[in-house]
């Protein structure tokens, strides 16, 4: 059991390097505070290492009833105005990654630390793999992964104003209309879909609504699981869908009209905010640039 006080000094250290508005916060993912103070966040969120418990507001509640991923207290180190935060995940092999907080531009005694935790947590742990992420740019590295995170508010601004024919919630569909959602499945790059069909819909187990965008009986396109939850200030948030249209049916509407959709659905159940993520160049960062949604930073990880 770790003593409350480290559970407070790391609290403290979080709540000391995080002034954005939108930040991502290990093993929890981005969050939206606004004005609001999270020092309560942080605490929930480290309590993890005791209980493994899933918060309600947690956007893994819908996929796990116990939480994979949570930050190694013992471990987090703060040296040099430099915050480390190591993160074991148990989902699969055991992975770990530490997150690097720092108003420094990144450099190699930073990288040095991080490989001194990594150390000391594999004399403790079996770990396959370790991942660096950090949210300032490094300098060139090979095998750099970038994620772009972005903000859209949800002001009713997306209603749809006429009956798109082409776009029905999953479950209201004819069956041999939902028998061709394996198909998306089999494309190399929807992995959403792949895991949705794989571990849910073949399997028929419950889920939110899922819209889909289907062309002469055949779906071409998905947005969901649509999920609107209550975040930590008890606002409305729509948790970032899987947003995946096939190649052979792109640039041909069907990805707007989904998320024209999915956003006045959400409106409508009111949801006020999501925040989701895209890969840096890929085809959803382009277009959710391109939708205007406001662009809140990067994340940054390679291996080490």
């Amino acid at each position: 059991m770790i003593k409350v006080h480290m559970y407070d000094h790391v609290t403290y250290l979080i709540n000391k390097f995080i002034t954005n508005d939108v930040f991502y916060l290990p093993s929890f993912g981005p969050v939206y505070k606004g004005k609001e103070p999270i020092s309560h966040l942080i605490k929930n969120v480290l309590l993890y290492w005791d209980n493994k418990n899933t918060l309600s507001y947690d956007k893994d509640y819908r996929w796990f009833s116990s939480k994979k991923e949570y930050i190694y207290v013992p471990e987090v180190l703060a040296v040099n105005n430099d915050l480390f935060v190591p993160v074991v995940n148990t989902l699969g092999k055991t992975s770990l990654k530490i997150f690097l907080y720092s108003d420094k531009p990144f450099h190699q005694e930073q990288f040095a630390i991080a490989r001194e935790i990594t150390k000391h947590i594999k004399e403790k742990k079996s770990v396959s793999h370790v991942r660096l992420f950090t949210f300032n740019r490094p300098p060139q590295h090979s095998g750099i992964h970038i994620s772009n995170l972005y903000l859209k508010t949800l002001t009713g601004s997306d209603t749809v104003m006429n009956n798109h024919k082409d776009i029905t919630n999953y479950h209201q569909l004819p069956n041999n209309i939902k028998a061709t959602f394996g198909e998306l499945a089999k494309e190399d790059d929807l992995v959403g879909s792949q895991m949705l069909w794989s571990q849910y819909i073949n399997s028929d187990k419950d889920l939110s609504p899922i819209l889909v965008a289907h062309n002469n009986n055949h779906i071409v396109g998905i947005i969901g699981p649509l999920d609107v939850i209550n975040d930590p200030w008890q606002k409305h948030q729509l948790l970032a869908p899987f947003f995946e249209v096939k190649k052979d049916s792109r640039r041909k509407q069907y990805g707007k009209k989904l998320w024209k959709c999915a956003m006045d659905w959400a409106y409508r159940q009111g949801a006020e905010y999501m925040l989701i993520q895209a890969e840096d160049g890929e085809a959803a960062d382009y277009f959710y640039q391109k939708h205007s949604l406001a662009y809140k930073g990067s994340i940054f990880s390679f291996a080490i």
